[in-house]
């Protein structure tokens, strides 16, 4: 088993928020991207660090979608 770099990690949560911005539905997005991590034979530990990650910022992101004004979302 070869560890991931962090580099490698961090690439793989750039490419998942890109899918997942890009998405109509985001979640499904990163069950894909996930799927893929596991095809190309990234750990199980590995794939849900990225999961984690892309999900914290997901949740960031519509976060603060929910405290904008929709005067200003418009």
């Amino acid at each position: 088993m070869v560890a991931r770099s962090e580099r490698e990690q961090q690439t793989a949560v750039r490419q998942c928020l890109a899918r997942c911005y890009e998405a109509d539905a985001p979640l499904s997005a990163l069950v894909s991207f996930a799927q893929e991590l596991k095809e190309e034979g990234w750990q199980p530990e590995e794939v849900r660090e990225v999961e984690l990650a892309v999900l914290r910022l997901l949740a960031g992101v519509m976060g603060r979608e929910r405290e904008r004004p929709m005067s200003e979302g418009a």
